[in-house]
């Protein structure tokens, strides 16, 4: 029990120091228009790019992050917004050290 509450009260890395983190790497050009994150599940992160090589900059930046691992990106499209192109991204990563604190219905039916 002491260990799930450990887990629950100091988690590997605060939320709030992944945010800074993830915010720290968007490069000029990138803005995040969305960031979700819970406890125990991928860090999903949306935004527009001014250009694909931009985007592919804050990826690389990403994976390179050794507080994350497995970034992916999501999808990316190319639009228009006021006779501009962007591109409008969704990038998937993990979090190191993001463990849920409940016990999956898996888990607890090995006891």
């Amino acid at each position: 029990v002491s260990d799930e509450l450990k887990r629950a009260f100091q988690p590997a890395q605060p939320m709030s120091d992944v945010f800074t983190a993830v915010s720290n790497e968007v490069p000029n050009g990138v803005w995040l228009t969305g960031v979700s994150l819970e406890r125990g599940k991928p860090l999903l992160l949306r935004g527009i790019a001014m250009s694909h090589e931009a985007l592919g900059v804050y990826l690389q930046s990403l994976n390179a992050n050794e507080r994350f691992r497995d970034s992916k990106l999501a999808f990316a499209n190319q639009t228009l917004i006021e006779s501009t192109n962007v591109v409008q991204f969704s990038i998937s990563s993990h979090v190191v050290g993001n463990f849920p604190t409940v016990k999956s219905k898996q888990e607890r039916s090995k006891k």
